[in-house]
């Protein structure tokens, strides 16, 4: 449950107070997967990112996220960009940083390219009741991979407005297809009556943990780095990727794909 702990960053603070990587002489950065001392330091702070097309809930879902208090909380009336709390997850408490800036890039993809190469979770959301917002979601999804091709980064697919069912233009089922066919994770929220925004919020962090602790487990140690692909090759194998090879696999990902708490 979270604690009663909040701190809201102006728009200003909320850039400067990005992880941009730097450039080093020595290799060293502050990036997330640049070294064994940058992710013990970074193991209790989870830097989370909303993304998606404009008019989806970002901002409700992170003013919900920033005022939650229990089931009793309200929206703030004057919804901030980044919002940070201590929040307790299994027992164990972290801080979780949520970023709201992604439509501050629309006029400098410099920003948005800063974004994709920040957070430690992505959160792709789109409304349940614009099919258009939905259709954008692979496209998004290839821009974040494509520029981290190296990292196994938790992205979970957030239908926003399930709660307009008389407006729903993209249905539960197709929802989770999408993500299974993506190896992503979804859930479906309601910003508006704070319906599985918890949920969200605390699977992102389960989600982070997961992949954490899957790379430090490995014997073999971090993949040496291989030889740069271009953007044209790295999107003609992630659209390959989407074709399930194996039929048995892809309905048990499927399946899996709302459970937050499980890779």
């Amino acid at each position: 449950m979270p604690v009663p702990y909040k701190h809201q960053l102006r728009r200003a603070q909320a850039v400067d107070e990005l992880d941009w990587p730097q450039a080093s002489s020595s290799g060293s950065s502050d990036s997330l997967g640049s070294g064994e001392a940058a992710t013990t330091q970074k193991d209790g702070i989870f830097k989370v990112m909303l993304v998606g097309e404009s008019g989806v809930g970002k901002s409700s879902l992170a003013g919900t996220f920033g005022g939650l208090q229990g089931d009793g909380a309200h929206e703030p009336e004057n919804p901030e960009d980044t919002y940070e709390r201590r929040i307790m997850v299994d027992k164990e408490e972290v801080t979780l940083v949520v970023y709201d800036i992604w439509e501050q890039g629309d006029g400098a993809g410099w920003l948005q390219d800063h974004c994709l190469q920040t957070g430690d979770a992505f959160l792709i959301v789109f409304s349940v009741t614009d099919r258009r917002s939905f259709s954008k979601v692979p496209e998004t999804l290839l821009r974040l991979r494509a520029g981290r091709p190296h990292h196994d980064l938790p992205v979970i697919l957030v239908g926003n407005k399930s709660d307009l069912a008389r407006s729903r233009e993209v249905s539960l089922e197709e929802g989770r297809h999408l993500a299974g066919t993506l190896s992503c994770k979804h859930i479906e929220t309601s910003a508006a009556l704070h319906h599985n925004t918890r949920e969200l919020f605390e699977g992102a962090v389960r989600q982070i943990r997961l992949r954490r602790g899957r790379e430090r487990g490995s014997p073999e140690g971090p993949a040496p780095p291989a030889r740069r692909e271009s953007l044209t090759k790295k999107a003609k194998r992630f659209l390959a990727n989407l074709v399930p090879r194996n039929a048995k696999f892809f309905k048990q990902r499927s399946r899996s794909c709302h459970d937050l708490s499980v890779l």
